[in-house]
């Protein structure tokens, strides 16, 4: 059985957050949230997941702490 990708959803507005990990987890995936880059940069879960969806203000402080970390497959940026 095929291993269920992790998605971290970064988003400062609560309510896009949970939306977004409900429709990723509605999808069958692994889904969880982070109110900022720096929470996730901090968390466990930055070594198990594998893809990275957040919003643009985040973007800058992620994406110079990326390398190194973990083995991402994709960072998603929504405006």
């Amino acid at each position: 059985m095929p291993i269920k990708p992790s998605i971290a959803v970064i988003d400062d507005d609560e309510s896009i957050r949970d939306a977004t990990v409900g429709l990723r987890r509605s999808l069958g995936f692994i889904a969880k949230a982070f109110s900022s880059a720096e929470d996730f940069l901090n968390s466990s879960s930055v070594k198990n997941s594998q893809v990275v969806d957040l919003e643009s203000g985040n973007g800058m402080l992620l994406r110079s702490s990326l390398p190194g970390i973990g083995s991402f497959e994709g960072v998603s940026l929504q405006t």
